[in-house]
């Protein structure tokens, strides 16, 4: 009789572990396609970040052509003709 509860007890804490670990599995399946969206939405902020930064830098380049311009009393037409 208490040879058959102890069977019955490890039995019951085997078959406890293999859910625990087929649980384990399912999360950690869950966590990976997660880590991979998360790895692909910080590639594409970083693209996103690069194309900024150079239209910041065209706009900057941009501002400083036009400040000097000001700065140098404008454009008049004559500036504007091409050659004699």
């Amino acid at each position: 009789m208490n040879s058959k509860i102890i069977n019955l007890v490890q039995f019951l804490f085997i078959l406890f572990l293999l859910i625990y670990i087929v649980d384990l599995d399912d999360k950690s399946k869950k966590l990976k396609i997660k880590e991979v969206k998360l790895i692909d939405l910080y590639l594409d902020l970083q693209d996103n970040n690069s194309k900024s930064l150079d239209h910041i830098n065209k706009l900057d380049d941009e501002i400083k052509i036009l400040s000097s311009c000001c700065a140098n009393g404008g454009l008049t037409t004559k500036d504007l003709e091409y050659g004699d």
